[in-house]
């Protein structure tokens, strides 16, 4: 096997993961740029948690709310652990993860 050359430079993952996450940001800005009314809880804004999707302007993601529902079976448990939030809230985050999933076939092949 042939070693690697030391010369060449290896790339930066963390630089590599933030553009990545720049674009994914900017993406959905432009999506909700078009949409302003379905999703009026969620805001996005640069200064605010590196710009991620969150509720109503708050240090609250859309991935936490997500997050969160994932980990108590009870909603009512979940909202008195955060009591900022709402079930629109609540449910609009549901709505907005829904909304940007991929929806695409894959097809397997059999080994």
């Amino acid at each position: 096997m042939s070693k690697a050359n030391p010369n060449i430079a290896k790339p930066n993952t963390s630089k590599a993961q933030l553009l990545l996450h720049c674009a994914f940001c900017f993406f959905i800005w432009k999506k909700l740029k078009f949409m302003p009314n379905q999703f009026d809880r969620i805001t996005i804004n640069p200064n605010i948690m590196n710009g991620q999707a969150c509720i109503r302007g708050m240090r609250l993601t859309v991935r936490r709310v997500i997050n969160g529902l994932a980990l108590y079976p009870n909603r009512a448990d979940f909202l008195k652990e955060y009591p900022e939030l709402e079930e629109d809230d609540v449910i609009q985050a549901l709505e907005f993860a829904a909304y940007y999933l991929d929806d695409r076939l894959m097809l397997l092949v059999a080994a």
